[in-house]
């Protein structure tokens, strides 16, 4: 028997991504050298067992730790024991136990100590190896796999003395593959898909309180590919660590999501909240460039119920949301361009929720719409990964981030017959941090367009909701910023509002500032 002790990660964490087909014959050494290459720039310590026999080599009592960064303590995971048998092929067949225990466990300052075993059941479990030392890519499948929560505990904290919690998961259809190449840089690209997912969630609290969530999904699927330098990367620097190569491309699509929570509270009542999505997309990237995020889900909505407090169920229903950003992280003198944008179409809330403040229909139930996007050019004064000098420079009274311009590419919010849209943009100023109480000083315009504010002014008067002196007051301030526009329709209200260089501010040319 021999130990063994390096800087890996665990054989599951490592089992997903693009086939490789090679001629070329692998031992179990070379793949075992070859998820620890793709490990070890994380800093993690394992230590275990490995010895052979009849069926091959077997890699027992592991044990993978990570020292948090502060003195905050460690982390570790202990996976289940794993064979390696190498098929006479060229390949080399992974053997897992049809049910493998993954232990967490952390040891965290000013918290204690903490552990839980994750239990994972495999129904025709399928994986495989293959490629040449150095470039080995990994395929794997089962049929049905399980989620279950074993033995936990957390002796040093109080809150969950008496707490008592079930997980019962099933995840059909189970397959994917990897490829992790070695060098000066470690390469991992993968893919994974699933069937249908079906997680529940029951528990106690030491109070009486109890709660069960239950999650479904009719598919999932992820790709992507991971970089890192092979001499690893420091958690407090990772601008040092894309310098020298490291990048993440991802993306992960999600079908037929539903969570469902019920939360009983022992004299308050139950609460209970659905909520989901029939599609979602999410994408991820970040490399040199900066950071890229993106994500969409399409017929999305939620509902919330509280027994004994609200008389209706609060519901609302979407037809898509989308999110994305985009920004440098990496500081200079160079202004780099950023964006930021969001969309909320089709919104509507139940005929339950309007009857509770509009019971005779006098407000237009179109569903409502939220658009922002917004782009520019920003400069970051240090890079925003280096987590010691963007902390010592926030200390010391420096705001790491300078916006350079805002362009308002699009915005508009629309609801109960209103509209409101904006377009324009600014330049900043951010040596004046004086002319705008705090904030860089903007040079430029900005037009607005209202639309239907009288008459939803007249109609909430109508039903009650708003007094004749608070709509007076809202038409004068109106008043103030904006004027009638005929030639745009029926109650359309126009501004412009003027940055000027010397901090004032105009709209309409009447000067507000």
């Amino acid at each position: 028997m021999t130990h063994f002790a390096r800087t890996p990660f665990v054989v599951a964490a490592t089992l997903m991504v693009t086939p490789h087909i090679a001629q070329a014959e692998i031992k179990a050494a070379d793949v075992w050298n070859n998820m620890e290459a793709y490990v070890g720039a994380f800093g993690g310590t394992v230590t275990g067992d490995q010895s052979q026999t009849g069926s091959g080599t077997t890699f027992s009592n592991m044990k993978v730790t990570f020292t948090l960064p502060f003195g905050m303590g460690s982390v570790a995971l202990a996976p289940p024991d794993i064979t390696m048998r190498e098929a006479g092929d060229g390949t080399v067949e992974m053997e897992y136990p049809s049910e493998s225990v993954y232990t967490i466990s952390a040891d965290i300052a000013d918290a204690g100590a903490f552990s839980a075993d994750i239990i994972l059941g495999f129904t025709g479990m399928k994986a495989v190896a293959s490629g040449e030392p150095g470039d080995i890519s990994y395929e794997y499948a089962a049929e049905t796999t399980t989620v279950a929560l074993g033995d936990w505990s957390a002796p040093d904290l109080e809150e969950l003395q008496g707490f008592e919690a079930i997980v019962d998961g099933t995840i059909t259809g189970l397959q994917g593959s990897a490829r992790i190449t070695e060098g000066d840089l470690v390469q991992m690209t993968s893919s994974l898909s699933t069937g249908k997912q079906d997680i529940k969630v029951t528990w106690t609290g030491p109070d009486g309180a109890k709660g069960e969530s239950n999650t479904t999904a009719s598919g999932m699927t992820s790709e992507g590919t991971f970089v890192m330098p092979a001499d690893g990367a420091d958690i407090m620097n990772l601008a040092a660590a894309i310098q020298s190569g490291m990048r993440l491309d991802a993306k992960s699509t999600m079908s037929g999501y539903k969570a469902e929570q019920v939360q009983t509270i022992p004299g308050e009542g139950v609460v209970e909240q659905t909520n989901g999505y029939e599609n979602q997309t999410t994408t991820l990237s970040l490399d040199e460039s900066g950071l890229k995020v993106a994500g969409d889900a399409n017929a999305f909505f939620a509902r919330f119920t509280l027994e004994g407090m609200l008389p209706v169920p609060i519901q609302m229903d979407g037809d898509s949301a989308t999110m994305s950003l985009a920004m440098p992280l990496s500081g200079g003198d160079a202004p780099r361009p950023y964006q930021l944008a969001m969309a909320l179409t089709g919104m509507k809330l139940s005929d339950d929720v309007w009857a509770l403040f509009d019971p005779s229909g006098a407000l237009p139930r179109d569903p409502a719409v939220v658009e922002i996007d917004v782009s520019g050019m920003l400069r970051n004064v240090v890079d925003l990964l280096d987590i010691n000098t963007l902390m010592a420079t926030v200390q010391g009274g420096t705001i790491p981030v300078e916006a350079q311009s805002a362009d308002i590419n699009a915005f508009k919010l629309s609801m109960a017959g209103a509209e409101v849209t904006a377009s324009g943009g600014v330049t900043l100023d951010n040596s004046d941090m004086i002319s705008y109480f705090g904030m860089p000083k903007p040079v430029g315009e900005i037009g607005v367009v209202i639309k239907g504010a009288n008459g939803l002014m007249d109609t909430l008067v109508s039903m009650g909701l708003v007094s004749d002196q608070d709509a007076a007051g809202a038409r004068m301030g109106l008043a103030m910023v904006a004027k009638p526009d005929p030639d745009a329709g029926e109650d359309v209200l126009t501004s412009t509002f003027t940055f000027e260089e010397d901090g004032s501010l105009l709209a309409n040319g009447v000067k507000l500032k």
